[in-house]
Order: C-alpha cells, then structure tokens, then sequence
C-alpha cells in the first residue's frame, strides 16, 4: 500500500527506494522475494506501464 500511495502521489523516486529496500530485507531475512503482483507492480511503474 505503501508503494502505491507514494506513487499516485507524484513520489516514484521514494516509491522505487520503497519497493527496492522491501524487496531487499524480504530477501535477507527470510530467503524470500515479492509476491507476483508486487513484481508486476514494480515491473509496471519502471517500464512506464501501469
């Protein structure tokens, strides 16, 4: 939710840092990556989609 309200809100550069510092911890601590939305999520707002 968090992603997603910082970017309808005009903050991608922050929504990115979100995404990519969860993404990292999810990884480290639990061996684990984002859902499949959280993916295409991020796949949408970096490739100009979405």
């Amino acid at each position: 939710m968090l992603l997603s309200a910082l970017y309808r809100g005009g903050r991608q550069v922050e929504a990115l840092a979100v995404y990519t510092e969860t993404r990292g911890l999810l990884e480290q601590k639990l061996g684990a990556g984002p859902s499949r939305e959280g993916a295409e999520l991020h796949l949408g707002r970096t490739d100009g989609g979405g």
